[in-house]
Parts: structure tokens; sequence; C-alpha cells
């Protein structure tokens, strides 16, 4: 909506411009104009350890699910099989981060926003993520192999953002803010060689 589009792009777009050239500054926008916000994230703060049994401890859930029902012990089943790299999209898909919190998933707790798994509907649908409230809408899956197939699909094929694709202000200053702690730290130097050894061409379009 207009509204959205003012409060989310139109009232800070001088701030976010600012923040961008000190960015840039760091690291040069014809070197990271390949990338998305989230894959500027995973490449800068790295794929996170996720620890299953503590995301299982400090998940919160709406009824009728709880953590003895049997969709989200197969819920749980499942993403205990995942890859890093998977667990890093998932957590991303339902927080907007690909980070563990620093005191681990307690934190969302603690801070009153538990990740939540409330009921997605009937099985025909994907799951559903709102990274405001880290919820996941999860659809009443008849076995593992559907519930991982089509968690698979919302993870990697839905595209993060709020009313637009990747390429926004919003994202790239969410991006650019969780990762801007990590410029001191012996990666950058990596990271920057990394760079160095791609071809690019324009995503981002923030003309400096």
């Amino acid at each position: 909506t207009l509204y959205t589009n003012y409060k989310l792009r139109k009232s800070i777009i001088n701030q976010v411009k600012a923040f961008c050239e000190g960015f840039y500054f760091l690291i040069p926008h014809e070197k990271i104009k390949l990338f998305s916000p989230s894959e500027l994230d995973l490449m800068i703060c790295g794929i996170p350890d996720v620890d299953i049994d503590d995301l299982r401890r400090n998940t919160e859930y709406t009824f009728p699910y709880n953590n003895d029902h049997p969709l989200i012990n197969m819920f749980f089943n499942v993403i205990s099989e995942w890859s890093r790299d998977d667990l890093a999209k998932f957590l991303l898909f339902v927080t907007g981060s690909s980070q563990v919190p620093l005191n681990g998933f307690k934190e969302y707790k603690d801070k009153g926003k538990a990740i939540t798994i409330s009921p997605g509907g009937e099985k025909e649908r994907l799951c559903v993520a709102h990274t405001c409230f880290n919820t996941l809408d999860l659809p009443l899956y008849e076995s593992e192999e559907e519930l991982n197939r089509k968690l698979l699909m919302s993870i990697q094929e839905l595209e993060f953002g709020i009313g637009w694709k990747n390429e926004t202000f919003f994202d790239i200053s969410i991006c650019i803010s969780r990762s801007i702690a990590y410029f001191h730290s012996l990666k950058f130097r990596q990271i920057l060689q990394c760079f160095d050894s791609i071809l690019f061409t324009n995503k981002f379009g923030f003309p400096l």
C-alpha cells in the first residue's frame, strides 16, 4: 500500500542511503551487487550451528499443537536430519535472521517473541511464516516425507521481504545492521578476497 511504502521506504530513504554509503566504503558496491540480502547475511555471518534440542525446549505452540503432538514430533524429526545450510534458511524464513541468538533460542522467549508453531490449515497448503512474530504456520501433513518436501519448498522458494522482492531498502538495511558487527572480525579479509574472485552483475541497483 502507499502507507506501507511511505513508512518502510520513503520516510527513511535518506538515512538508508547514508547507511549504504558507509557500508560501501568498507565493501564497494561493485563487489556485492550480485548477492541478495539473505545471501550476503550468510556470507558475512556464516552458517550457524543449530541446536535442535534447544530450539524444541524454547518453542511455543498454538492450540491444538503442543510439544507432544504427533505433527510436532514429525516436524522435529524432519529438521533434525537437515543440513546446516537448510537450517539457516529455515531460521531466516521464520525469524528474518539466519543466525542463532547469542544466548540460544531462549533469548527469543525472554524477549516475548518465542518461536511459535501454529496450525496452518489443510495438508494441501505450504508452510507460511510471520517473521514479525517468529511464527510458523504448519499445515496438517500426514507423513514426514510430505512435511519435509513442503517445508523445504517453502523455505527455498518463497522470498523474504514485506511487499517487495529482496532488492529493497528495507531488506538491505536489515541485512547491513545484522552484518556490521562482523566487519572487524578475521573473516573480513577473507570475504573481500572472495568478492574479488567473482564476476558481478547488478542486482541491488542502489546508485551512489
